[in-house]
């Protein structure tokens, strides 16, 4: 089956702005964009898992055939099916990495959460240049921040890329993959930057929200 590539997101973000080409300043506007973002990685989170889940007994194209077949919207099929074939063909890459992040945020970053951080991983370090930062943005503010927060820091972060990241994926992959895949994500430093600022103070908010229930 030919799937031709689309964002999903994308598109429907183009609905919603006017003919000079500005987004629309609508709430309605933006809880449709986040709305459309969550099912959307929602879609490609259970694809994968099911997959995983299936034991083997039939091929990835076949399996994505059955799952994907009830999904009325092509653009997001496809994508589900480009995702869940990335995830698939990069799996050791980000067995790496999700090893290394879950050893260092042992304690706040659950495992049972381990799959959306591989959807996220694979589209940050692999499709971000394709998406584009304020889709792939849609895509994290559809999550919870702090989920979001404990990956951006780390995945996003030079040291822990070019140490202990670099290291791991060395023993996998040759040299140039290693450091291209480095140097794509940090050029996407000062966007990261500026959402982590964002979701620093969301979570901050929640958890003083959260003291002041329990103080009642």
């Amino acid at each position: 089956m030919t799937c031709i590539a689309h964002d999903p997101v994308h598109t429907t973000m183009q609905h919603t702005k006017p003919a000079n080409g500005n987004t629309k300043n609508i709430s309605n506007s933006d809880y449709d964009e986040h709305t459309e973002a969550r099912g959307l990685a929602e879609l490609c989170e259970s694809t994968y898992s099911s997959f995983c889940s299936s034991g083997g007994g039939s091929t990835l194209d076949t399996h994505l055939d059955n799952c994907l077949q009830h999904v009325k919207d092509e653009d997001a099929s496809c994508f589900a099916r480009q995702v869940v074939y990335g995830v698939t063909r990069y799996r050791r890459f980000l067995n790496c990495f999700l090893e290394s992040f879950f050893h260092h945020n042992r304690g706040t970053a659950l495992r049972a959460d381990a799959v959306k951080y591989r959807v996220l991983t694979y589209l940050a370090a692999f499709r971000l240049q394709e998406l584009t930062f304020p889709t792939f943005r849609l895509l994290l503010e559809a999550q919870e921040p702090q989920k979001v927060l404990l990956l951006l820091q780390y995945l996003f972060d030079a040291a822990t890329l070019q140490q202990t990241c670099r290291e791991d994926w060395l023993h996998v992959y040759d040299k140039e993959f290693v450091d291209a895949a480095i140097a794509g994500l940090l050029s996407w430093r000062a966007e990261v930057d500026a959402l982590l600022t964002k979701l620093r103070g969301q979570v901050y908010f929640t958890q003083e929200q959260q003291q002041q229930q329990q103080q009642q």
